[in-house]
This record gives C-alpha cells, sequence and structure tokens, in this order.
C-alpha cells in the first residue's frame, strides 16, 4: 500500500538507512536522435520507480523550504521561475528602462547558462552549501547515497553494453543531476 512505502521512506530517511541499490540502479539506453541523420544518439534513464516516486515526493515537500532561500532574481530549474520567466522579467526591467529614462537607475544585466550546468557540479560542494542554509542532515545523507551509490547500466540497441570482463558495462557518475 502507499501508506506502507510512506513508511518505509520515512524511516529510511530519519534512521538514515542505506537505500536499497535496486533504487539507485539506473538503465541508460541510448536512442536515437529525432530528424538528427548524423547517427548521434540521445541517451534516455531509466530508473526505479519507487525510487522516482519517493525521490519526487521529498522534492515536493523540500521545494517550499528550496523557495524561502532563493534570492527573488535568481530563474532557473524552480517552479515559475523557469528561462521564460527570466526573460519575462529583464525584457520588462529594459523596456522601464527605455521608456522613463531611467538611465542612471542603476545596472541591469543577466547572465544565462544552458550548457549542461547540473554536469558540472560537484554533489558534495552543493550538499554542504546547501546543510550550510539549514537542510535537514538526514536528507543530505540521502542525497550523498544517491550521489556515491548509484550505477547506471549501458544499453545499446537493445543489448547490454559489456565490459572487457565479459560483465554488464557499469558506470559510476559522480556528477550530474540523477534521473
Amino acid at each position: 500500500s502507499w501508506i506502507a512505502l510512506a513508511r518505509l521512506w520515512n524511516a529510511m530517511v530519519i534512521r538514515r538507512a542505506r537505500l536499497p541499490m535496486a533504487w539507485l540502479s539506473a538503465r541508460l539506453v541510448l536512442i536515437d536522435k529525432p530528424d538528427d541523420d548524423s547517427g548521434t544518439l540521445r541517451p534516455l534513464t531509466i530508473s526505479s520507480v519507487l525510487w522516482r516516486m519517493c525521490a519526487s515526493a521529498q522534492l515536493a515537500q523540500a521545494m517550499e523550504w528550496v523557495m524561502t532561500r532563493m534570492p527573488s532574481n535568481s530563474y532557473g530549474g524552480l517552479p515559475e521561475r523557469g528561462l521564460e520567466d527570466a526573460l519575462d522579467a529583464l525584457l520588462a526591467r529594459m523596456e522601464g528602462l527605455m521608456e522613463y529614462g531611467e538611465s542612471d537607475s542603476g545596472f541591469v544585466g543577466a547572465k544565462v547558462d544552458l550548457s549542461k550546468a547540473f554536469d558540472r557540479l560537484d554533489p558534495d560542494v552543493c550538499i554542504a552549501s546547501l546543510v550550510e542554509r539549514g537542510l535537514d542532515e538526514a536528507v543530505a545523507d540521502l542525497l550523498h547515497q544517491v550521489y556515491q551509490r548509484r550505477e547506471v547500466v549501458v544499453t545499446v540497441q537493445g543489448k547490454v553494453a559489456m565490459g572487457r570482463n565479459g560483465e554488464p558495462m557499469v558506470l559510476r557518475p559522480v556528477t550530474g543531476a540523477p534521473q
């Protein structure tokens, strides 16, 4: 039942228990990119349904906490504060400056990072920063487990990629947002 799953998840997080390896394992399937004749493949990560459900519920619970700590001028990866919202806010500010001639009222600028930002973050630094801002230690431990123990099995053209030793190729990503 859903209640039993919620109790199990809460007990694991609160007690800082080791998450089941099946929840931390994923399969990476390489699929053809639509409308791309170059032969480039797009990675699609398939994770445990239980992991996705529990992690999504944990994230939804944490989102209120996150939003109280994010500056109002931060955009990207946040509810109702995505790239389009950032561009709208920037355009509105620039139009106000042009319309009212507020040329010496301050500086308007924007920095946009669209190139694989989550793939370049050091999880330990990010988690330490969140703890410094008040993240519960049990949730921090959960995040550490995800980054230190997750495994990804690679599948190419419908077959599990095999390593030189004849075993399935298992990657252990150390950065990037888990999917």
